[in-house]
């Protein structure tokens, strides 16, 4: 399998690439002079997200997360590889939240907010060069979780949602097949919300009436399923409506 790894290099600023055999090539595919790694280094070094995780030494030079220079790198596999159909996954939607406190706040949150634009420019200008140069564009419309956090609920509905993105877009899903499972995600969502609002120690543990709302939106979950075209859906999607999102176990009735 031909692979191309990103990451910045923090000492040149450049955007490299890890090569299936460990080698380090620059954005035209040309190989760096220096050693092959084992492809975790690589892959290490693509997840280094600046601040979070320490950057990552290869060579003489220290790297961290590609998406600094580039979040959708479809420009190498189509001018240097010969890709012909691109797929390109999108992990994020497109836009920011509205801030309304930033303009008040102390400079380096507004240096933050800053850079978040900058980046999510710089992605729409990338996802526009994938799909003229005709790629699968797979994308979130949600802003399911945020980048760091770890509820294991939340993520599982993230997985489900980015299977069933992946799926409109090889089926070319129409406007309201689309409609009806952002509406299957939304309201999982809302239930997973009220679920965790009542866990075991909450002051909420024992409210009727939010175990009574989760029972209707677990019913109204159970008719968009049904309603939903079943090619579109992930195998155990039947039984979303029947179990707490936080585990296995049916949900409370």
């Amino acid at each position: 399998m031909t692979l191309r790894c990103a990451f910045v290099g923090l000492n040149s600023g450049e955007l490299r690439y890890m090569r299936e055999d460990g080698h380090i090539v620059d954005r035209d595919d040309k190989v760096l002079a220096g050693n092959p790694f084992d492809i975790s280094m690589g892959v290490l070094a693509s997840c280094s997200i600046p601040g979070v995780f320490k950057p990552v030494e290869m060579n003489g030079e220290w790297y961290v997360d590609g998406g600094i220079r580039e979040n959708v790198p479809v420009e190498g596999a189509v001018s240097n590889l010969g890709v012909t159909r691109p797929y390109v996954i999108v992990s994020g939607p497109s836009g920011l939240n509205y801030d309304a406190q930033v303009g008040s706040g102390d400079l380096i949150s507004i240096l933050f907010r800053i850079q978040s634009i900058q980046s999510d420019e710089s992605e729409r200008d990338e996802v526009a060069y994938a799909r003229s140069s005709g790629a699968v564009v797979i994308e979130p419309e949600l802003s399911v979780h945020e980048t760091m956090e770890f509820d294991p609920g939340t993520l599982r509905i993230n997985r489900d949602y980015g299977w069933m993105r992946a799926a409109e877009a090889m089926h070319e899903a129409d406007a309201a097949t689309q409609q009806v499972n952002r509406e299957i995600i939304e309201t999982r969502l809302q239930a997973w919300k009220r679920e965790r609002q009542m866990k075991p120690g909450s002051p909420h543990e024992f409210d009727q009436a939010m175990l009574n709302e989760v029972g209707q939106l677990k019913l109204h979950l159970q008719s968009l399923l049904g309603s939903a075209d079943k090619d579109l859906l992930p195998p155990d999607a039947q039984q979303w409506w029947t179990r707490s999102e936080g585990d296995d176990a049916p949900a409370a009735s």
